[in-house]
Order: structure tokens, then C-alpha cells, then sequence
């Protein structure tokens, strides 16, 4: 959760950190992903999904 002050009443619901994630950070990602002219981050991508998988 952000760090904020309210000026009036409010009602807070929790969600999975999967989910804010994909919501703050998944479509910019994908986007940077899937653009061709953008080299340098796909291979940064498929870097870290190498090692997320063990694969080093």
C-alpha cells in the first residue's frame, strides 16, 4: 500500500502482490518486451528468466 493521507473516510482492499504488480508494472513490461527495436531489454529478459529457471 502507498503511503498517503486521506481527507475523508476510506474502505482499503488487499489483493495478491501478483496482482498490484501486473497492474502497475505488467503492461510496461510486456510492451518493452515485445518491441523489436528494444534489443538490449529483451536479452536482459530472457537473462533473467534463464536464471529464474536454473538454467545458468
Amino acid at each position: 500500500m502507498c503511503v498517503g493521507y486521506p481527507l475523508t473516510d476510506l474502505v482499503l482492499e488487499t489483493v495478491s502482490e501478483d496482482e498490484v504488480y501486473e497492474l502497475q508494472f505488467g503492461e510496461y513490461f510486456a510492451k518493452q518486451a515485445l518491441d523489436p527495436t528494444n534489443a538490449v531489454n529483451i536479452e536482459r529478459d530472457d537473462y533473467a528468466l534463464s536464471i529464474a529457471n536454473m538454467d545458468e
